[in-house]
């Protein structure tokens, strides 16, 4: 069994129905109707782009997660070797109940 992204055929998805409409908009005899493809074309590239915006996030959400937690490692690893009280876990907010 193959892994496929779905992620990634949908970007196609999105990409192939963007170059159609853009080669219409090219192939338009009248103003009428590439006004009309042009409106399609902003929907089309506004739908991508909300689309991909939650993934974007996630993305920079894991990357600013990942690099505390490995700092506060990093710290925890120094202190152990070097210093008897760690300070490290100072930096973990607490919550508010």
């Amino acid at each position: 069994m193959k892994f496929e992204n779905r992620h990634a055929n949908t970007n196609r998805a999105f990409d192939d129905n963007i170059d159609a409409t853009l080669a219409n908009v090219y192939a338009a005899s009248d103003n009428e109707s590439a006004k009309a493809n042009v409106e399609n074309l902003k929907i089309l590239v506004e739908a991508k782009q909300t689309f991909n915006q939650s993934r974007t996030d996630m993305i920079l959400k894991g990357i600013a997660v990942g690099g505390t937690l490995l700092s506060i490692g990093l710290i925890c690893a120094f202190e152990q070797d070097s210093v008897i009280t760690t300070k490290a876990l100072g930096f973990i907010p607490k919550p508010k109940i």
